[in-house]
């Protein structure tokens, strides 16, 4: 039981560091880079979570390869669709901008 509340510790701790890295603003940090701790964050925490409280820390490497490769994937498509989205709506803003 110990074990479970130290991992819910590090879990919320993590929450933590993705909530200030989703909240500073001032171009204090680049947004590309706050959504890549965001994005990294929530890969961490969802692996911690099927490693500690769905068992998958003891099931077969097979599967635990399955799931890490699923939530690099899933990460990295997100990062991956934010950052042409920002891309295409800043060019969408310099086009629209040079027909004023």
């Amino acid at each position: 039981m110990a074990t479970l509340v130290k991992v819910w510790i590090v879990l919320v701790v993590l929450t933590l560091i993705s909530m200030w890295a989703g909240a500073v603003q001032d171009g204090a940090i680049p947004i590309l880079a706050q959504v890549a701790v965001v994005v990294a964050v929530a890969g961490v925490k969802a692996w911690t979570i099927l490693q500690h409280f769905l068992g998958l820390r003891s099931a077969p490497g097979g599967w635990r390869a399955l799931f890490a490769i699923y939530l690099i994937a899933l990460s990295g498509a997100i990062f991956a669709i934010y950052t042409a989205g920002t891309v295409l709506a800043s060019r969408a803003h310099v086009i629209s901008g040079s027909l004023q």
